[in-house]
């Protein structure tokens, strides 16, 4: 081989190395625009959205990040809403989260769990690692606050409650 194949084939590996190290620390999903005023439309949340790779699980396609937290740099959440329907969200999950229990809770909410977990010990509020799924109602304060973000109005509030030091979400 010539030194100008090899030199092509290194940038071409490094290219690659750069686009996937660059795509590991993009945001699970766009966050929630700005006003005109310069304000963030939830609450004015400043803070910045995790990685798919640190939640463990895939954003819904289209959906927004409304805002993040980290506890003690080892759990966190995510929450994103959606114009698309809570069905058309649960049916999505349950097509991209294999091995992971689904149940619909007292209150209508959905919830999905990792493999391994106990459905019957599954409730809103739940703490371990697992994503939640509910309507957005027309009385929801957050909706109010969020209607121009969407090109429709949000319909389903997204919650995922993630332990990066666990592989049970991956």
């Amino acid at each position: 081989m010539n030194k100008t194949v090899i030199s092509l084939a290194s940038f071409a590996l490094l290219c690659l190395l750069g686009a996937q190290a660059a795509n590991a620390a993009q945001p699970i999903a766009p966050r929630v625009p700005v006003t005109k005023e310069g304000k963030l439309i939830n609450y004015d949340w400043k803070g910045t959205c995790p990685s798919e790779s640190k939640v463990g699980v895939p954003a819904y396609p289209g959906s927004l990040c409304t805002k993040a937290a980290m506890f003690n740099n080892s759990s966190g959440f995510v929450e994103l809403m959606t114009s698309a329907n809570v069905a058309e969200v649960v049916s999505w999950y349950s097509g991209h989260l294999s091995g992971w229990g689904h149940t619909k809770v007292e209150s209508g909410e959905d919830i999905f769990v990792p493999p391994g977990v106990d459905l019957k010990r599954v409730y809103p509020g739940y703490s371990d690692t697992n994503i939640t799924i509910k309507n957005m109602t027309a009385g929801d304060v957050k909706l109010k606050k969020m209607i121009y973000a969407f090109k429709g109005t949000p319909k389903a509030l997204i919650n995922i409650y993630y332990d990066i030091n666990s592989k049970k979400n991956r």
